[in-house]
């Protein structure tokens, strides 16, 4: 989506908004908690209650920050909490949704608690007739927001600001909310029991094919050997007969699990982890920015996996840790081939989108997981980068295990 101040959003990002304000009204009390929750979390108490725990975590980091870094944070936060001006409910509100991302950014699965949650966020950050619905749900419904679309000045309600900040990671936690709620909307008494007895049937269905391949195939080598028990040599031919074959109780044999490294690439998740020298004092996600890591055989890329926004942190050493859990499109071209096709790789390629470009790289680990069964690991160098990537490219010992057993 497009990010500037004047952004327009399509029809469908439209209608699945406005999909999100038609439940909320139609189902007021399956979000009171989550309006409960809002309404203490926005609640001046609350945020210099963070406040003050703010200034407790960065008193126990003393001797894990530069003594300039910490006296100044101390300095604001200390002068912050003395004065105790009354703060902006749009910080409050923002440090809310925040709150959420950073919490729940990463993650694929979240509870209906939490879905409601987001879901109130992104109806009061969306809906400007929000007030009109009169639901008493949040004491933010009675926020005077501007029209999400085509701000182009920052306003004491200027809802269109705070929804561009982390957009992109933002409205995918969206997704995976409404998913949450929408699902949970089907569900019925009695489902779990159907399912449990549609999973029996299709149980009982596999074994039952099972048998019958196994009385075919025992048949079979009877009559090979005119009804006498198979000589090593019979089992052997019939092992040859039957790819992938496996012997049971001597005479009977039933196929092996495809061979994983033949299987065709349907998932692909990346976790990257890299060290940096850098006095960089931040600890958190970044969010709106890229990070890349690619398998690449000269100047052509076999597979690519990204993520919008990582983890930073300092350790208090003058050095930075960034952390990317990436995963590949399902459109990539990777998509299909056999995951030995991954050997012929010649190098790696890392970038993150806001490291400085003359970083110099003390070392990390990558861990690339494919299909959920194959597991491959790197480890990341010392070295200065270049053009802003980072290489790795002794890959032979990391890829052997996607070379074919030798028989």
């Amino acid at each position: 989506m497009n990010q500037n101040n004047n952004h327009k959003f399509t029809e469908e990002e439209r209608k699945f908004f406005k999909d999100i304000a038609n439940h909320i009204q139609a189902n007021p009390n399956e979000y009171k908690q989550a309006g409960e929750w809002l309404n203490e979390y926005c609640s001046e108490s609350a945020y210099w209650f963070r406040q003050e725990n703010k200034l407790k975590t960065l008193k126990e980091k003393h001797n894990s920050l530069p003594i300039l870094t910490y006296r100044r944070r101390l300095g604001d936060l200390e002068n912050k909490i003395k004065e105790k001006r009354t703060p902006a409910l749009i910080i409050r509100f923002q440090e809310a949704k925040d709150s959420l991302l950073n919490t729940y950014g990463d993650e694929e699965f979240i509870s209906k608690e939490v879905a409601a949650k987001v879901n109130i966020i992104t109806w009061l950050l969306t809906d400007a007739d929000a007030e009109k619905a009169n639901l008493h749900i949040t004491e933010l419904e009675k926020w005077e927001w501007e029209p999400l679309d085509d701000i182009s000045k920052l306003t004491r309600g200027y809802a269109g600001f705070l929804f561009a900040q982390n957009e992109d990671a933002w409205m995918k936690l969206v997704r995976i909310a409404w998913e949450k709620i929408s699902t949970g909307k089907s569900k019925r008494k009695g489902r779990k029991w159907i399912r449990v007895v549609i999973s029996a049937i299709i149980v009982l269905a596999a074994l039952t094919t099972l048998i019958l391949n196994l009385d075919k195939i025992k048949e079979k080598i009877w009559r090979k050997t005119k009804k006498q028990k198979p000589s090593p040599q019979t089992i052997q031919q019939t092992m040859k007969d039957s790819p992938g074959g496996t012997q049971v109780a001597g005479d009977l044999f039933i196929n092996k699990t495809e061979n994983p490294l033949q299987k065709p690439i349907v998932a692909v998740n990346v976790n990257v982890e890299v060290k940096i020298k850098s006095d960089w004092d931040f600890n958190g996600r970044v969010s709106n920015m890229p990070a890349y890591f690619g398998f690449v055989k000269g100047n052509t890329l076999l597979l690519k996996a990204f993520s919008i926004g990582y983890m930073a942190s300092q350790t208090g050493n003058g050095e930075v840790v960034y952390k990317g859990n990436l995963n590949t499109d399902s459109k990539d071209p990777s998509m299909g081939n056999p995951a030995s096709f991954l050997k012929d790789a010649e190098y790696i390629q890392i970038e993150f989108g806001q490291m400085p470009s003359d970083s110099l790289v003390l070392g990390g680990d990558v861990i690339c997981i494919i299909n959920n069964s194959i597991r491959i690991e790197f480890s990341i160098p010392p070295q200065k980068l270049v053009n802003n990537k980072i290489y790795i490219r002794n890959l032979s010992e990391s890829l052997q295990v996607l070379n074919e057993p030798s028989n």
